[in-house]
Formats: structure tokens, sequence, C-alpha cells
């Protein structure tokens, strides 16, 4: 079946990863909403795309260098502040949208450890049942799989330009453990 999928909110109209972005994108009636998360310095999962405050915020700095608290600080545009994921678990309950969480991460360790922290924080909201968990890191979603073998994960293989073939793509996909893939074929 076709999903409708909204990439980071209604990012062309709104700041995008915001709650903002992510209502506008359910009034226009998406099946899932795409999410970026990264941690805190204080282990708070935030919805934020870079792992650099730079260009989404008015601030600087790698977002784990940051408490949740100087990170509600800032702007993420319009005056929207960066979200928790527990927050947008909050906005989706009661809509009938699932949630893509990708997790991110500067190195594999770092993505390790935010794959951990997204399938507690799935489990603690109860929403195992309503997300996939998408990585470009395959180490990642192995570690989700091991956490949570039900759990739907999808693989965006590498490289993203156009070079690989479809077999390459399935044999990343297939070595990832995912049930899903996402790859731009333009």
């Amino acid at each position: 079946p076709l999903v409708r999928g909204a990439h980071r909110g209604a990012s062309a109209e709104c700041p995008e990863n915001t709650l903002l972005a992510f209502r506008r994108a359910m009034e226009y009636g998406v099946d899932a909403l795409e999410v970026d998360v990264h941690l805190t310095r204080d282990d708070v999962l935030v919805v934020i795309h870079d792992s650099i405050l730079d260009r989404t915020t008015n601030g600087t700095g790698r977002v784990r260098d940051h408490s949740l608290a100087e990170i509600r600080q800032l702007d993420a545009g319009g005056g929207q502040r960066v979200p928790t994921l527990a927050e947008v678990f909050a906005l989706a309950r009661d809509a009938s949208v699932r949630l893509c969480v990708e997790v991110k991460g500067e190195t594999e360790a770092d993505c390790l450890t935010v794959a951990e922290a997204v399938v507690h924080s799935l489990e603690q909201a109860d929403f195992l049942r309503r997300a996939i968990v998408t990585s470009f890191s395959p180490v990642a979603l192995l570690k989700v799989r091991a956490l949570q073998p039900a759990l739907a994960t999808m693989l965006d293989p590498s490289p993203q330009d156009g070079s690989l073939t479809p077999r390459q793509i399935c044999e990343q996909t297939l070595r990832a453990g995912a049930n899903c893939l996402s790859y731009d074929f333009q």
C-alpha cells in the first residue's frame, strides 16, 4: 500500500522537525511522520536532523554537548522549539499516524547509543506497533532488532547517490536485518 509520509513534518512550510511541522503534516492527512533524533548531554532524545545546532536553530555546537534545558532555549525557526521525542509521541498518540524514527549519530557508537534509547522510549510510550526505526547505520538497526525483534526497521542504504544496483541495495538491507528500505532512485 502507498504510505504518505511527511519528511521532518511539513518541512516545506514550517520549520523542520518541529511540533508545528508535525501538526501541519497531520492536518494534510499523512500516514507517517519521519522524525530525526539525537541525544542531548543529559541523554534526552530530541527531534533534530543535524548533529550540529547551527543550521536549524539559532544555537551553535553539537547537540550532544548541550543539555535539554540549553536546547529548549533555542529558536528552531518562527519561535518554535526543538521538541523531545516524548512530545512527538504525545502529539501523534491520538492521531492515526505512524512514526518513522531515524536514528542519528556522528559515529557508529553514537548510533548504537541512540538506537538503544529509541527502543526504550518506544517501549515506554507503548509506540512499538506504530513505529519504524530507520537509519543509515546497519549496526544501529541490528541493535534495534536484537532489543525488539518484532519492531519494524528500515535501512537507508549508502551511498544515496544512485550508484547502487538493486542487488547491492537488497544485500545491504538484508545484512542490516531490516524489513524495509528507503532509497532515492532519481
